[in-house]
This record gives structure tokens, C-alpha cells and sequence, in this order.
């Protein structure tokens, strides 16, 4: 596998970030992902942030008096009921023996509130894919295309779609009854997916391997420094790149985190 890169001399190899496809093989059950392809790009980062985030959420919360019956008490808790007691003790003058009794039992509610440590419990709802934001650096000492263009021009189309079909699926179908081949599982799958998606990479970065991932996100600068050729001489790619799905703890000892 060759690797894409510009030249960076005695920099420590650590600093440098290796991106390169792979591919997934199936086997009954399990699914494998091993190196693919005949390019990788190496890069120095920076800016480099992993992010990962929870679903948490807590469904007891909407089971309390407070919600079912949300106008009544909230009264009961900013003592709103004892203002209508004394107007009703002032209406009818007899009532004060039975409704003073009602009025300091409400008065006691005040500040008080169902909610409890329980209702309030959160449970794990999921998580999206691991997150990695990054800055991928090149520059040009002696070649510009073999140092900035070709490597940022080979992340680029890993990111985007490796092929996406003119045509629908019904011409597609039309289009294959038309030919008068025969049918198969494969033609048939390839009438109603005719299209090939984006690669799955790996990313190598300072004794960690993260794999499978995917480029969810690539920015190329269009206004970066250029030589009298027009040929890019230095530029930074900004890239987030995404685990193919969500990761658990032996995930993540398989990425390196031990």
C-alpha cells in the first residue's frame, strides 16, 4: 500500500495520522475489516478531538401528580388554594369552622414537590457512533501534486460516494428486462441498490487504530497559497470521522485504549 503524504523530515511518527480504506469481509456471524486498496494518506494533525456521548433519559418524570395534574398542583405548591379559601370564608361567614381546618392542611404543601430521587432516575437510552474531529496539514517542498493535491484529493474521494446511479430503480428494472439477461440474486440486488456508497477507512494516530470509521465530514480551503503553476503549496483539510457504529468497552480496548 503506498502512502500519500508530504515530506516532514525527522517529525516523530506518532504526530502523524495514517488514513487508509479497508474492507469488510463477512463470515456467518461475524464481520472482519482488514487494509484495502492500494493508497493511505499520513498526515500530522491538529485540533484533534474524540468525542463520545450518551442517550440518557428519564421516563418516571411525567408519571408524578405534578404532570397528571399539573394547574392543581402547581397551586398546592405556591399556596395559590389559600386565597381561595379566604375569599369562600368571606362569602359565606359560617364555613370558616370546616374550610380553616382545609386551609392550614394546604397552607402546609407550600415549597413542597412529588418530585423524588426515583422518578428522577435516568436509564441508557443509546449512543450514537464514536466522533473524531480533526485537521489534516500538508505542504509542498519539492512536488506539490504528489505532496498536497494527491493525498487531499484521495481523502476527498474516500469520503464521497463511490458511485450513485443516473437512474431510477424502475428504469433500472425496465432497463434490465430490456437487455433480456438473465435474472438473478446479484442483478436483482444491483436493479434495487445500484448505487456504491462512500469507503469504510481506518484511522492509525499515536498507538491507537481506529477501526472501521467513516468521513462523515471534509473541508477543503478553495483560497490556500498556490505557486506560479496554480498547484496548491500548503493547505489544511478539517475532517470528522465517525465509527461505523456505536462502540462499547471491548471496542474500545480493541482501539488501543487498554
Amino acid at each position: 500500500m503506498k502512502i500519500l503524504s508530504s515530506e516532514w523530515g525527522a517529525l516523530s511518527p506518532y504526530l502523524i495520522a495514517l488514513i487508509y480504506p479497508v474492507k469488510m469481509t463477512t463470515q456467518g456471524d461475524s464481520r472482519s475489516f482488514q487494509p484495502f486498496g492500494d493508497f493511505a494518506v499520513a498526515a500530522p494533525i491538529s485540533d484533534a478531538n474524540l468525542e463520545q456521548s450518551a442517550n440518557w433519559t428519564s421516563p418516571f418524570e411525567q408519571q408524578t401528580p405534578d404532570a397528571r395534574f399539573s394547574t392543581f398542583s402547581s397551586l398546592l405548591q405556591v399556596g395559590g388554594l389559600d386565597s381561595v379559601l379566604n375569599a369562600l370564608m368571606k362569602v359565606a361567614p359560617g364555613s370558616q369552622s370546616v374550610l380553616g381546618g382545609a386551609q392550614e392542611q394546604l397552607s402546609s404543601m407550600t415549597g413542597r414537590s412529588s418530585m423524588t430521587k426515583l422518578n428522577s432516575t435516568q436509564i441508557y437510552s443509546g449512543s450514537p457512533p464514536l466522533s473524531i474531529s480533526l485537521t489534516a496539514h500538508f505542504r509542498a517542498l519539492k512536488d506539490p501534486w504528489k505532496e498536497v493535491d494527491r493525498p487531499v484529493n484521495q481523502l476527498m474521494s474516500w469520503a464521497f460516494p463511490e458511485e450513485l446511479a443516473a437512474a431510477g430503480i424502475a428504469t433500472n428494472a425496465l432497463n434490465q428486462m430490456a437487455a433480456g439477461g438473465s435474472i438473478s440474486v446479484d442483478s436483482v440486488m444491483r436493479t434495487i441498490y445500484p448505487s456504491v456508497g462512500p469507503s469504510i477507512v481506518g484511522l492509525r494516530y499515536k498507538g491507537k487504530d481506529f477501526c472501521p470509521m467513516v468521513i462523515e465530514r471534509v473541508g477543503k480551503p478553495l483560497d490556500s497559497p498556490i505557486d506560479q503553476n496554480g498547484q496548491t503549496i500548503i493547505t489544511s483539510v478539517q475532517m470528522t470521522i465517525s465509527s461505523l457504529t456505536a462502540i462499547d468497552r471491548i471496542d474500545l480496548k480493541k482501539f488501543g485504549f487498554k
